[in-house]
């Protein structure tokens, strides 16, 4: 910063308080007496010192400032490895594809192989696996955390579905609502419908978490994920909330002066927190569908004289070897 002089430091000043960016339209407000030839060699100054970069906002060109960190980092580069970087940073956690970032920097494939096993090297950037694309390379900033969109969350391990974990905790989901959903002790009963106790995605997860059913650190927006399998499939049903779940507006006359009064319904001011409720499936619990004959699918082609018949069904007697 010692070699930067007044106009420089106040441009970078104010570039740093606006952590998103700034257009040219706010640095004209804030720095009237800077003309604009003088602001452009400014920003030309400062960004070939690796201080400021240049964002597309729309049609608007925005100016970012650097940390000192970064800059630090871009002053390790050549113009090249620069180009690569500064792609790779506007990628984020999402990271960007080898083929793309060819595409984008226009630079020969030589060149930006070349650039990317030196940044990786120097440990500022890294190639990442995605579940969508696991051919392709991809690379981001070597600190950031990838996107679920590319480790797949908590559902994936080492790139493939753990469909035994993702059925455990859908299993536990649904004995913990199963639990909530009717009174103990009383076979066949039900809770009225005022009832206002079933869990919720919260409750669920902390029940998760607090038993260690899954050593995986799991969000909300996990649990909801495995609730909305469990509705899909018919076990549990989602209930919003009892209450108000909408505001009211003021009383409006419908009736002319004088006239009868009404009040009208606000839509939702926030999402209602859902709670889940257990289906209970009473075919389930007979006797005719836990034969074979109750879920026969040749039932009606039974009978004592055809080619099915009750004396030489393969599934009555497996059923009763059982």
């Amino acid at each position: 910063m010692s070699t930067l002089t007044a106009k420089q430091k106040a441009f970078l000043a104010l570039a740093r308080s606006h952590p998103e960016g700034i257009d040219d339209d706010a640095v004209e407000q804030a720095l009237p007496e800077m003309g604009l030839e003088e602001r452009m060699k400014v920003i030309n100054e400062l960004a070939s010192k690796s201080l400021i970069t240049f964002m597309r906002q729309g049609n608007s060109l925005l100016y970012k400032a650097k940390t000192d960190a970064e800059a630090g980092k871009m002053s390790m580069m050549d113009d090249h490895e620069r180009i690569i970087y500064q792609h790779i940073e506007d990628a984020d956690n999402e990271g960007i594809w080898l083929k793309r970032l060819r595409d984008r920097t226009g630079l020969p494939a030589k060149v930006v192989d070349r650039c990317i096993k030196k940044l990786e090297q120097k440990l500022l950037i890294k190639s990442v696996a995605s579940v969508k694309f696991p051919t392709r390379k991809i690379y981001m900033l070597f600190d950031l955390t990838p996107s679920v969109e590319l480790t797949g969350g908590p559902w994936y391990t080492d790139q493939e579905l753990d469909v035994d974990f993702i059925d455990t905790l859908a299993t536990q989901c649904y004995k913990f609502i199963l639990s909530r959903s009717f009174p103990a002790n009383k076979p066949g009963a039900i809770y009225g419908p005022e009832y206002t106790f079933y869990p919720t995605a919260g409750q669920i997860r902390r029940f998760i978490m607090d038993n260690g059913i899954s050593t995986v650190d799991l969000s909300v927006g996990d649990i909801n994920t495995l609730l909305n399998v469990l509705v899909y499939d018919g076990k549990v049903e989602r209930r919003a909330p009892v209450g108000d779940l909408m505001d009211w507006d003021e009383d409006e006359d419908i009736g002319g002066r004088g006239g009868r009064r009404a009040q009208r319904k606000k839509k939702p001011t926030k999402e209602p927190e859902y709670m889940y409720k257990a289906i209970r499936n009473k075919l389930t619990d007979t006797a005719l569908v836990d034969i074979p004959c109750g879920k026969c699918p040749v039932y009606e082609k039974c009978s004592e004289t055809g080619l099915v018949s009750p004396s030489n069904c393969v599934y009555f007697k497996n059923w009763l070897e059982f």
